[in-house]
């Protein structure tokens, strides 16, 4: 059976719970504030809040029946970039400022598959992206995983690059300092 995407909308829109905890530091999206929310670069699927103990913070999710691709990708950080220009706003309506979290705001992304530069590309903008099955009207939301270890032997390498070496150095003196016992 072929579902749309309004229907994993639904579906999520109903049950904020589905989108595990783990994502967001231990705490769950609370709450929609919104669905089918306009902004100036588009219409946002899904607004929602986690709640912290002493602040809250905003999440903006996009949904994709089918792969998760760079345009889904730019498009979330643009509906994300409207929400911080919105944030702005009510900072300069009340004279005052955002604490760090309140002003922070977690994009996402939820789809049926990811290529791997696609993953890459929602990794280097901090973007969570989540993948999705469907069967009998029950949705089923985890995380997709990089089948390959090779970018990790590669940062390895290039860790030991010319434009890496100060920080190499860095990294060598704290050690030796703790293996010293120094503070």
């Amino acid at each position: 059976m072929e579902h749309k995407e309004r229907d994993i909308e639904m579906l999520l829109y109903s049950r904020p719970d589905l989108i595990s905890p783990l994502w967001f530091g231990g705490h769950g999206i609370s709450r929609w504030l919104a669905r089918q929310y306009n902004v100036p670069s588009g219409r946002i699927d899904l607004l929602g809040v986690v709640d912290f103990h002493d602040y809250k913070s905003l999440v903006v999710v996009e949904l994709k029946r089918g792969e998760i691709d760079s345009r889904a990708i730019g498009q979330v950080c643009r509906y994300a970039a409207d929400v911080r220009h919105i944030l702005d706003a009510v900072c300069s309506k009340s004279g005052g400022i955002l604490a760090t979290g309140d002003s922070h705001i977690f994009k996402v992304l939820i789809g049926g598959s990811i290529n791997r530069q696609a993953f890459l590309e929602a990794e280097g903008v901090g973007a969570i992206c989540l993948g999705y099955t469907l069967d009998d009207g029950l949705i089923s939301i985890g995380s997709f995983e990089l089948a390959d270890n090779r970018r990790w032997e590669t940062y390895g390498r290039l860790a030991e690059a010319k434009p890496f070496e100060y920080w190499l150095r860095q990294a060598k003196i704290e050690i030796e300092y703790m293996e010293r016992g120094w503070q």
